[in-house]
């Protein structure tokens, strides 16, 4: 059986892109995501690259819902070497245009999610000493942006999270590392999806640094 690598977040062209990556590396790949329509598509075009690929529903919103889409993986019986977090919420808004309800539910998608998720794989990787866990992180949480005002806040949350998570499980023999992503992603470019994904797999391998900025 080989190892798996497990992508929550797949709606962008990132999320396809470091699928394939993985993919073709030899990992399998298990896509964890809301809308379904859409993983189905993915699911189809990876398999028929022949990268052995599946998919689960969860809204990493919904706190039993991440429950139960993580019993369905563990039901599959997949070994899980890595959990790469690329769910985000993206909204148009400045700081005095937001509202409470906007803010939390972007927090959710963007952090709470993340640490749901991170709580259901944890356990095993602490028991096992072994596991790799990178978070897709963003450069508003550098330089804050004024029409994306609450992503700003959450991704600065994010990267909280995800280095401090770095910090206390270094010595456990998990590594926790962010990738974050200061230009927009555009096919072709020097930030295209490609090019970020081996971005991905050069931390994961490496392992020499729990930040990557680009």
């Amino acid at each position: 059986m080989n190892n798996t690598v497990i992508i929550v977040g797949i709606g962008s062209e990132l999320g396809i892109a470091l699928a394939d990556k993985f993919g073709k590396e030899g990992y399998d790949i298990v896509l964890m995501g809301r809308n379904t329509d859409k993983m189905n598509e993915q699911t189809e075009a990876l398999r028929f690259s022949g990268i052995n690929v599946d998919s689960i529903y969860i809204d990493v919103t919904n706190i039993d819902s991440v429950k139960t889409g993580f019993s369905q993986l563990r039901d599959m019986g997949k070994k899980i070497e890595l959990l790469i977090y690329n769910a985000v919420a993206r909204r148009t808004a400045t700081p005095s245009q937001l509202r409470p309800e906007q803010v939390l539910n972007d927090f959710g998608v963007n952090v709470t999610g993340a640490i749901a998720c991170i709580s259901e794989i944890l356990e095993d990787f602490l028991k096992d000493r072994a596991g790799n866990i990178i978070f897709t992180g963003g450069g508003v949480a550098l330089n804050p942006s004024l029409t994306s005002a609450s992503m700003s806040i959450s991704k600065a949350g994010l990267r909280n999270y995800a280095l401090n998570l770095h910090n206390e499980l270094n010595d456990k023999g998990i590594f926790v590392g962010i990738v974050t992503i200061t230009k927009a992603i555009r096919p072709g470019t020097d930030c295209a999806p490609d090019i970020i994904a081996d971005v991905y797999y050069q931390l994961f391998k490496g392992q020499d640094k729990s930040e990557i900025i680009i």
